[in-house]
Order: structure tokens, then sequence, then C-alpha cells
């Protein structure tokens, strides 16, 4: 019995020293780690700062406000949004330096793939801030004009345009289908052109239906 706990001690206390070995030898690597990400932190957050200036002035943002675009992006500044999206890609490169100097090797193989498709996935939300952008312009020239149905007609066109952008968007993914989406469009397409040939039409028709009564008259009168 003696010797059984006794051989229980030794094996416990091997566990405990490898492991104790195994944080010493750990330590050096994690801290090297925090201080790759901390590293990348701050260079992203750098990086963001000149980018949102120099983006400010081109005096984009103001045009934004000043033609009412703002609500279409949340809110936001067109500055913001693109010095966020490089903050992070920067983060995320020095995130998988870091998982690398830690030797996590599935983290590191996860975010080298999550990396390259890093930069796809910020020109796809590029794209679609200005389908954004475009599709609430267009929605506010209509809205401006006199037609009886422009706020339809508005809304329609506005989720076409953004319908676009997700569409190019995706396209720019490796690996993405947009087929089906290309397909759905071409339908939509199809059936919001009869809708405005429809609306048309039947607003042509009581613009004039006077004018056509009296030319249905004259045209009995010679007939006769």
């Amino acid at each position: 019995m003696i010797d059984l706990l006794q051989g229980l001690g030794d094996t416990l206390w091997l566990s405990l020293k490898k492991l104790g070995q195994s944080f010493v030898e750990l330590v050096p690597n994690l801290v090297g780690a925090i201080i790759i990400v901390l590293i990348g932190w701050i260079i992203g957050k750098v990086i963001k700062k000149i980018i949102v200036t120099l983006i400010q002035q081109t005096k984009i943002d103001e045009w934004v406000e000043e033609q009412n675009l703002t609500a279409a992006i949340g809110g936001q500044k067109i500055s913001n949004i693109v010095g966020s999206f490089l903050k992070w890609y920067i983060i995320a490169i020095f995130l998988i330096q870091a998982v690398t100097a830690f030797q996590l090797t599935v983290l590191q193989e996860f975010l080298t793939v999550l990396a390259y498709y890093i930069p796809q996935i910020i020109v796809a939300l590029l794209i679609l801030v200005i389908g954004l952008l475009i599709g609430r312009y267009v929605r506010n020239i209509v809205d401006a004009t006199t037609y009886f149905h422009k706020r339809t007609i508005g809304i329609i066109a506005e989720v076409i345009i953004i319908y676009v952008a997700i569409v190019l968007g995706l396209d720019t993914i490796q690996g993405v289908d947009v087929t089906i989406l290309l397909d759905a469009f071409r339908i939509s397409l199809l059936a919001f052109t009869l809708t405005i040939a429809i609306i048309v039409g039947i607003t042509l028709g009581f613009a004039f239906k006077d004018d056509a009564k009296d030319l249905i008259s004259e045209i009995r009168k010679k007939a006769k």
C-alpha cells in the first residue's frame, strides 16, 4: 500500500514538474505573441488615423452629408469606414505572426486562410458601401421629382442598386458563386421594367384620355 501511494506521489510530482517546465517554456512565447499583437494594434491605429486624415482632406465626408447619404451607411463617415477596414487588416496580419510565435499550428493555418480572404472581403464591403451611397443618391433624386409614384420607384431603384453592389462584392471573393444571384437579378430587373412600363402606360392613358376621345370622334365622323 505504501509503495502504491509512493508511486502515485512520484507520478504526480513528475506530471507537475513537466507542467511547470512547459509553462516556463511557454511564457517567453506568450509574452512575445502579446507584444506582437500590441505592435500590430498600435500600427493599425496609426495607419487608420493617417488614412482618415487623408480621406477627410478630399471633403468626401462633407459631400456625403450634404447629399443626405449618411443614413445609408449607418451614420458612419466614409473616412472612418475605410480606416477601420485597414486597421483590422493590419491587426490580423500581426495576429498571424503572434500565433506563429506562440506555436499554435492549427490556429495559424486558420488565420493564414483568413488573412488571404480579408483583402477580398474588404473590397467586397467597400463595393457594398459604394452601392449603398449610389442607391440612396438615386433615391433622393427620384424623391425630388414631382412624379406621383416617386417614393415607390425610388425605393425599388435603391434596392436594385444595392443588390447589384452585393453581387459585385461577392463576385470579388474567390470561391463564391454568384450565378444564382445574377439570374435572380435578371428576373427582378425584367419585373421592374414591366412594372414601370405599366405604370407609365396607365399614367399616359389617364393624361391623354380626353385627347384620345376627341381623336376617335374625328375618325368616326370622317368615316361617316
